[in-house]
């Protein structure tokens, strides 16, 4: 199983947030777009795992969920990860208490073996990927992704977080909620 742990938006952020892409197609066509149903924000990938693991796993995450309570956020402003392969995001404003959950969770995950993240973590929402982009091709989409920039903030109250399972097919990856974890109020 490949998994990982998520904030998955309401319909209405997402729709807030496919209106970003459609502009977005229309300047920059050569890029894989995120389809609606897969949009999310990743609180710690896991990668591979054993079927055996999965009910420490879902331990572990209600160990750290108890410990906070419903919290705002909001998506702020367009960007991008300059790497192959070259990743269209959308960046969450500041928060301790979102940084404070991603943390407490790559902890927890960490005493199950799970592999520690090299890099801090970065909220974002990935929009879309472009694969041997050519260099004009990358200046085009950094040019569309200004147009973006300063978006009227997308605000929401997360109210729960989720594991995922993502199968990987020829046609993109396809997610399987398999535990909701809600928040104590």
């Amino acid at each position: 199983m490949r998994l990982f742990i998520a904030i998955n938006f309401p319909d209405k952020i997402k729709r807030g947030i496919l209106l970003q892409i459609v502009k977005l197609k229309l300047l920059i066509p050569q890029v894989s777009w995120v389809k609606a149903e897969n949009l999310h924000l990743t609180l710690k990938f896991l990668g591979y795992s054993k079927g055996d693991k999965l009910e420490k796993i879902k331990k572990g995450i209600g160990a750290v969920i108890k410990d906070f309570e419903p919290f705002e956020l909001n998506i702020s402003k367009g960007g991008y990860f300059q790497r192959e392969p070259f990743i269209i995001q959308l960046n969450l404003g500041n928060s301790a208490t979102l940084n404070s959950l991603a943390n407490r969770l790559e902890k927890e995950m960490g005493k199950l073996g799970f592999k520690k993240e090299i890099h801090p973590y970065t909220p974002h929402v990935t929009l879309g990927r472009g694969r041997r982009l050519k260099k004009e091709e990358v200046e085009d989409i950094k040019r569309a992704i200004n147009q973006i920039r300063s978006l009227a903030p997308i605000k929401f109250e997360v109210k729960n977080i989720t594991l995922v399972e993502s199968q990987m097919t020829r046609s993109g990856s396809i997610y399987t909620d398999l535990d909701v974890y809600e928040f104590p109020v």
